[in-house]
């Protein structure tokens, strides 16, 4: 990354029984459900890695 004029930066997160986002308001929850479910019917995409009740 230096010798191209940039940089890399790496987080790890400890815990993750911690949500990384902030809790989303009900009606914005109820369309990111819906979103998930009709691109990821089958729930194998990441299942729980933004929140978990997705």
């Amino acid at each position: 990354a230096v010798a191209a004029g940039g940089h890399a930066s790496l987080y790890r997160g400890g815990d993750k029984s911690v949500g990384v986002f902030h809790p989303l308001a009900p009606a914005v929850a109820k369309i990111h459900r819906n979103l998930k479910a009709s691109f990821d019917p089958s729930g194998i995409f990441n299942p729980g890695r933004m929140y978990s009740e997705f």
